[in-house]
């Protein structure tokens, strides 16, 4: 069975519906979902077009609405709407040039229009998450990825905040855990993935820059279920 979108995967929705495999149309269609970069189309294989076209519904309102809300955060910092109540606008100034600097890198600052060719969900989510904003008040907001489990391998082993790793680092030189804001005006302790919250000076709006993007992907990624047979009788 297909566990990427490749050449396979189409073939493997067409056996499920026509044998009726109703877990396995499931598991295909929601990887369809998740990481087709662009309309699905096919003329050879008789695959309804009631099926593709829900698949291509699916992906294109996720990547609207994930992309609406980024480009919403981006105007909030640039309108002055959104100014760090710790350290002002030369904060709130920082954090969105280093938001641009990262999207535009990313190719995610100005997007294709919808059915966005070439952008596949997984993908552009991939990258949002890995989006490092540099701030005056604390620490840089994508440690905060840690907490929420997006990608925490490449964090750790990208970002300049000291947190121990237990492979790394000897009973006796150990490096203090980093502490991160949790978007609720608070802080917590991450590095060794099994210490206690613990409560910190850090104000909500500028610590929530990451954890609001973060949420939304989150939130958005639960709507990928696959599609089911029954409905498509």
């Amino acid at each position: 069975m297909a566990k990427e979108f490749d050449d396979d995967l189409l073939p493997w929705i067409c056996i499920s519906y026509v044998f009726k495999r109703a877990k396995m149309f499931q598991h295909v269609t929601k990887i369809a979902q998740l990481r087709s970069k662009g309309p699905m189309t096919e003329s050879r294989l008789p695959i309804p077009e009631p099926v593709l076209s829900k698949i291509n519904v699916s992906r294109e309102k996720a990547l609207t609405e994930i992309f609406s809300y980024v480009q919403s955060v981006l105007k909030s910092y640039q309108g002055g709407k959104e100014i760090c109540p710790f350290s002002g606008r030369r904060c709130s100034a920082m954090i969105l040039g280093s938001l641009t600097m990262e999207l535009a890198a990313m190719g995610l600052l100005q997007p294709s229009k919808c059915p966005y060719i070439g952008f596949s969900y997984r993908t552009v989510t991939q990258h949002l998450s890995e989006i490092k904003i540099l701030q005056l008040c604390g620490l840089p907001s994508e440690s905060k990825s840690a907490i929420l489990g997006f990608n925490s391998g490449s964090i750790f082993a990208q970002s300049s905040v000291p947190a121990f790793r237990p492979d790394s680092a000897s009973a006796n030189n150990r490096p203090q855990p980093a502490t991160v804001g949790t978007g609720h005006g608070s802080a917590a302790t991450v590095g060794s993935g099994s210490g206690p919250l613990q409560a910190g000076p850090f104000p909500q709006k500028c610590r929530g820059v990451m954890d609001s993007i973060l949420i939304q992907i989150s939130r958005l990624e639960g709507q990928f279920d696959g599609l089911h047979l029954d409905p498509l009788q």
